[in-house]
């Protein structure tokens, strides 16, 4: 049988293609063009997904109703490039017996290690340093210019310590902290092992000098950090944004770091993404944004592209998914 697969970007690492020419016997693969734009506009996917029997999905484009409609009922397999699958619905696949899979714990060293390089930033003041260079403002002869809080002898607190929170977890204890604390649904085996107290998440907020969110985006964690919560951190307290955008209510993040309320933010994700150039988190100067870059390495890219075809590849060869969304 000849299976027809669309690949949802035209970037995907090559390596990813070439599992379809290793595991299976022929093979049509579609791929879709962003012509001209970073990413495959919604109407060229509804285009391109129709009569395939597979979808290599990449990026935040939404697999809806809509979506899976305009696929036929042919549709076997979406394989996810990535951990995060708030915006697959699951729950519509599962009714319609098509398997579903992303790739977790892949890009977790990526996340963690960006992670930690926000907050170097924002604590260390890097970007506002060199933005002093550049608009010849380098002051000199002077005690505390750009001076900010150090890690070493800091309590850090991690907001959800699965995969990607264990890796922070394991890195920042390497710059001799104070303490860790974690809060989660329940308490972790992994917290035992990097040597992390369980805390509410309260708790963790009023004691934490550096806030790490990375739990996944549901029901439960919209908006878990709104001002409420700002309000219980330290006014010195670093918070860092790797999960998504949602976790915290961002109008709220925007009072509280103009009133001072917490000493500063570096986010990876956003809402909405792309944010707009003139958002007033890009004039704050406690604020390090990036866009949304935190598992863009070659290796994390070309093995959750492998991992992707390799899924797609063990149902169309009526095998079990490696790693199905839970």
């Amino acid at each position: 049988m000849r299976f027809k697969i669309l690949i949802a970007h035209n970037e995907i690492p090559k390596s990813g293609l070439d599992v379809f020419a290793e595991k299976l016997e022929r093979c049509e693969l579609v791929i879709s063009e962003s012509r001209g734009s970073p990413f495959p506009s919604r109407e060229t996917l509804l285009n391109d997904i129709k009569g395939v029997d597979a979808v290599m999905w990449f990026g935040h484009n939404h697999v809806d109703r809509e979506m899976i409609d305009a696929a036929g009922s042919q549709l076997r397999v979406v394989g996810s490039m990535g951990a995060g699958y708030d915006h697959i619905d699951v729950k519509l696949l599962r009714e319609r017996n098509i398997a579903v899979s992303n790739t977790p714990s892949i890009l977790s060293s990526a996340v963690a290690d960006m992670a930690v390089g926000l907050a170097l930033a924002v604590s260390r003041n890097i970007v506002q340093g060199y933005n002093s260079i550049l608009q010849n403002n380098w002051v000199v002869n002077h005690p505390t210019w750009m001076c900010g809080p150090a890690l070493d002898g800091s309590t850090v607190g991690i907001v959800g310590l699965g995969a990607i929170g264990s890796k922070i977890a394991r890195r920042i204890k390497t710059f001799d902290i104070a303490q860790l604390l974690y809060t989660n649904r329940r308490e972790r085996p992994e917290g035992v092992e990097v040597g992390a107290k369980y805390v509410s998440l309260d708790q963790l907020l009023a004691e934490s000098d550096f806030v790490f969110l990375t739990v996944p985006l549901t029901p439960e964690t919209k908006h878990l950090l709104s001002l409420e919560q700002f309000r219980k951190m330290k006014t010195t307290s670093i918070l860092i944004n790797v999960a998504r955008g949602d976790v915290i209510n961002q109008n709220d993040l925007v009072t509280a770091l103009q009133s001072k309320m917490i000493g500063g933010a570096a986010l990876d994700v956003m809402n909405p993404e792309p944010l707009p150039p003139d958002h007033p988190l890009t004039k704050l100067s406690n604020v390090v944004l990036t866009p949304h870059i935190s598992s863009a390495t070659f290796r994390a890219r070309e093995t959750m592209a492998r991992l992707a075809a390799e899924n797609i590849c063990n149902v169309l060869n009526n095998k079990e998914l490696l790693t199905p969304i839970p």
